[in-house]
């Protein structure tokens, strides 16, 4: 069973925990036992998500670095065997000339708190 999943971030972010604290939600693939135990069904996957902020956006720091955190997960296994799985997360860079935004379509006229429609096209250059 699944005992932990933590994000352990970098020392320029906090990091806020985002996943769900009942998991008896139907939808999620995992089993509770009486002893609030959780198991994964067999063949299931599992997302965690976590939130990144910066500590301080205006920290040089804040523009050089190489990973977000660390990923701990903590697991039992069905004999009762401890496992432990631990990496880094990788920080990738997104550049700004790997997207463009193009603004297609506008209407002539738009009036104050009424819907209206733009049209924009995405272009991505990134390989």
């Amino acid at each position: 069973y699944i005992d932990s999943v933590t994000l352990n971030p970098d020392n320029v972010f906090i990091a806020y925990d985002l996943n769900p604290k009942n998991d008896t939600d139907s939808s999620l693939p995992l089993r509770i036992n009486p002893q609030n135990i959780l198991y994964m069904k067999s063949g299931s996957l599992r997302q965690f998500l976590f939130k990144l902020e910066f500590k301080d956006i205006n920290d040089p720091k804040t523009r050089n670095f190489a990973s977000l955190g660390n990923i701990d997960i903590f697991w039992y296994s069905s004999l009762g065997d401890k496992g432990h799985y631990n990496e880094k997360v990788p920080h990738t860079v997104c550049f700004r000339n790997d997207f463009s935004l193009v603004l297609s379509e506008i209407p002539k006229h738009i009036y104050l708190e009424e819907p209206f429609v733009i049209t924009f096209q995405i272009i991505n250059r990134s390989k």
